[in-house]
């Protein structure tokens, strides 16, 4: 996971890395999203 509800989403991307995916959850109480990334090497 990138970030929890209501918290900021600080990410660095390794080197030598790419992203192969970006999903995203919502949740209605926080009014807010949680975000997951896939990643692959270059």
């Amino acid at each position: 996971l990138l970030n929890e509800y209501d918290s900021e989403m600080t990410f660095s991307l390794p080197q030598g890395q790419g992203i192969r995916g970006l999903r995203s959850s919502f949740n209605r109480y926080y009014h807010d999203r949680r975000w997951r990334l896939t990643l692959c090497k270059l």
